[in-house]
């Protein structure tokens, strides 16, 4: 079985998201998407079907990828959304979040409705460009947290080595809250295909979460065209306004 990321980063070298003024290449996401996919791919029993939860941030694309690379049949969840139902129908065996406390404390809630998945938990501050203490004040209460003592949640480690080509989606799925139907790789480029290409060294602002088709389909395009896709973990419209305003902007998709 492949272990390479799925071509979602695929394209110009030029392709990078921007995350709280970071800006991390395509190549850099992709060789992160490899070494998850061989440390989820090593485990005793690794995982058939994933959950993410997280907001749009790197590790979301990172985690998809890496999902995909390894054959499993994803689930993309909205932290914002009511989950429990769409866990309950898709029964993860891997939920995948980060060390925030919001976070943290809604996949406990929904635990009830899939009891025998685990939990990784990657780090929220390995996406930061600047020291951990000045993050509270941005997420506005969120903060940080320690695992729950619950022996079903444990770090997640991207330190294995894997591969970082760009040329395998495996024979996974992409499967969204609302629907039955999964996305796979054609669909997503067919969606794809209909957003104007970006122009090298455009800068995109992502307005909808990356579970919603055409926000994945707009990320996928833009990475793929050499575009900078700016991700928000807050997508409501004040909070888009002031990103607008801090950040040059092209377009916003979709």
């Amino acid at each position: 079985m492949s272990l390479d990321p799925p071509p979602l980063f695929a394209g110009s070298a030029q392709g990078a998201v921007r995350f709280l003024g970071r800006v991390i290449q395509s190549g850099e996401l992709a060789a992160r998407a490899g070494k998850l996919a061989a440390s989820l791919q090593s485990r005793e029993e690794p995982a058939r079907r994933v959950a993410i939860f997280i907001p749009n941030c790197p590790a979301a694309l990172v985690a998809l990828a890496a999902g995909l690379a390894a054959g499993g049949k994803v689930l993309l969840l909205d932290p914002r959304a009511e989950a429990e139902a769409a866990i309950a129908r898709f029964r993860p065996e891997l939920i995948v979040t980060l060390d925030l406390a919001a976070l943290l404390d809604r996949v406990l809630k929904t635990l009830p409705a899939c009891p025998k998945a685990e939990v990784a938990v990657g780090r929220f501050a390995d996406l930061l460009p600047f020291p951990r203490n000045l993050l509270l004040p941005l997420l506005r209460g969120g903060g940080l947290a320690n695992l729950p003592p619950d022996p079903r949640f444990f770090r997640l480690s991207e330190s294995r080595e894997g591969a970082a080509s760009n040329s395998a989606w495996g024979s996974g799925e992409i499967f969204q809250a609302f629907s039955e139907i999964p996305l796979d790789a054609a669909e997503l480029s067919r969606l794809s295909a209909k957003i104007p290409p970006a122009l090298p060294g455009e800068r995109w602002l992502l307005g909808a979460p990356l579970s919603d088709p055409a926000a994945l389909a707009a990320t996928y395009a833009g990475l793929g065209g050499g575009a900078e896709v700016v991700l928000s973990p807050r997508l409501d419209e004040a909070s888009l306004d002031a990103l607008r305003r801090r950040t040059r902007i092209d377009r916003r998709v979709p």
